[in-house]
């Protein structure tokens, strides 16, 4: 059995919004893998040889422009704050 610690398990849901096949059958927001957040997106699909398989899309979460630069200015406080902490005398 495999250790948990290496396990990453989620839950994608039915994409009721689906208008065109490009869109993904089944999709997940903001799923933590490993301390990051990922959008997941699964298709339904055939081969050639008439095999069904899924595939699967993660990618680092959409965030809206604020969203983006408030995270920017989150980051730059951080390594501006450990900047300081290197200095105590």
């Amino acid at each position: 059995m495999p250790e948990k610690a290496n396990t990453i398990e989620m839950r994608v849901f039915e994409n009721k919004f689906k208008t065109d096949d490009l869109h993904p059958d089944y999709s997940q927001k903001n799923v933590d893998v490993k301390g990051k957040d990922m959008d997941v997106s699964v298709w339904n699909n055939v081969a050639k040889n008439g095999s069904e398989y899924l595939n699967i899309r993660i990618v680092p979460a959409y965030k809206s422009k604020e969203e983006a630069a408030k995270s920017k200015e989150e980051a730059a406080k951080r390594r501006k704050q450990g900047e300081q902490d290197d200095f105590l005398f």
